[in-house]
Order: structure tokens, then sequence, then C-alpha cells
């Protein structure tokens, strides 16, 4: 929302602020509201506070807009969007998009708003046209399964019926005879489960592929795999096609 904001803004001369907890200190906002903006984007908690600390001045705040107002109440900060009400004018413009209007929202909508608009946009004014969509026959394997349902799973992957298989570690390397390519969701904790779930796409004389979901956190546990196998594990490149 920022970015968009900024975008448009460049070229109308209009300056904007996000005002968002955990992103940023609240000195860096207080300092930012305090030399002027002319839009604030930012949590209810976060502009409370500013609120509380006049540096974001009630008296000129012209509009107020909750987007997703049924998320917004859903995450059970209601309170705090009733403390940011109650410090502004009587005579502010309150604007809400929301896609449901739970209790909670509907009392904030009797308290707060005077005589208000309900503008309904009917579903089939949205469009998928756009998308390019598609679907991918998968099949899976895990512990509260039966042998006899592992097993005719296991078929369909093998037979090519499925395209994809999810397994947990027990079962992962019982699929390795027919796999080419192997992503792991969560990067195995221990050196054993790595080895055991892709360790086998190689053997007699095949070439395989294995992609890892990493965060910033397993970083390094990625090096250790490195290590510990002598081996080089590079970023996944833009282009993939390329890898098959």
């Amino acid at each position: 929302m920022r970015r968009l904001f900024s975008s448009v803004g460049e070229y109308m001369n209009i300056t904007c602020h996000a005002c968002i907890g955990g992103t940023g200190s609240i000195r860096d906002d207080l300092s930012r509201l305090e030399a002027g903006v002319q839009i604030v984007i930012g949590t209810p908690g976060r502009v409370n506070d500013a609120l509380n600390r006049s540096k974001l001045r009630s008296d000129n705040i012209k509009m107020l807009v909750l987007d997703e107002g049924d998320e917004l109440v859903s995450r059970g900060v209601e309170d705090q969007i009733y403390d940011v009400l109650q410090k502004l004018s009587s005579n502010i413009q309150i604007v809400i998009f929301t896609a449901t209007i739970p209790c909670e929202l509907e009392k904030i909508i009797t308290k707060f708003m005077t005589n208000p608009i309900r503008i309904l946009v009917k579903s089939n004014n949205f469009t998928l046209d756009h998308a390019r969509q598609f679907y991918v026959n998968i099949e899976r394997e895990h512990g509260d399964m039966s042998q006899q349902e592992r097993d005719a799973y296991l078929k369909k992957f093998q037979t090519r019926s499925s395209r994809l298989l999810i397994a947990t570690d027990p079962f992962a390397r019982t699929i390795f005879p027919y796999a080419e390519l192997f992503i792991n969701y969560d990067l195995p904790r221990s050196m054993e489960a790595y080895i055991n779930r892709i360790g086998h796409g190689g053997a007699y004389g095949r070439t395989a592929t294995a992609i890892n979901f990493i965060n910033d956190s397993e970083r390094q546990h990625l090096r250790d795999i490195e290590q510990f196998y002598n081996i080089h594990i590079k970023e996944l490149p833009a282009d993939i096609s390329k890898l098959f």
C-alpha cells in the first residue's frame, strides 16, 4: 500500500509515510510525522500511539480509511480502532473496505459513522480472465495411512498418473527409483534425513534435482549440510527451465 501511494504521489507532490509496528522504530515514525506528511498508512496500534504523543494531530485528519475491516477485527484490534476513532473529529470522513461485516465491525459502523452509504460490489464484477490457472494431480504418503493405501498411491506415482507425491520422512526413500525432482519444503534437521530424502535420486546413473526452501534462519544449516557432504548448493536460478 505504501509503495502504491508513494508511486502515485511522486507525480502529484503528495507525501506519505507508513507507521507499521515491527518494521521500524517508533522514534523514526514520530520524527517523520512531525516533519509533516499528507497520507499516513499504519496499523491501529502504531497510529494510536502517534495520536497519544500528539505527533499525529487529530484536528488535521480529514479522512480515515479502514482497509479489510473484517480482517482487522478478526485479529482482535477493535479496542485500538475504538481508541483511534474516539480521538478524531466527528466531522471526519470514514471509509471502510471489507468483504464481510461481522458484528464487531457493525458495532464500529453504528457508533462512529453517521448515515453511512453502503456500496456493494457484485462478485460477478470480479474476473479471473487475467490469471493463468492450472492444476496438478498429486498423491501423498504419511504414517496415518494403511500399507494398502500407501502402495496404491505409490503405484499412481510410478505409472505417472500422478506427477507429484508428497511424503513425510519415513516414506521419502520409497519413492527414489521414480523421482527426478525433490523439493524440500522444510529443510531436513539432520544430515541423515537430508541424504535419505534425496541421496538415492542419483542412483543407477540417473540425475536428479533437489530444491530446498529456506529462510534466513536456516541458511547456516544449509551451509552445515554443504560442509558435511562436501557439496555446494547453488541458489535457484530465475529461469528454472534450464535445470531440466
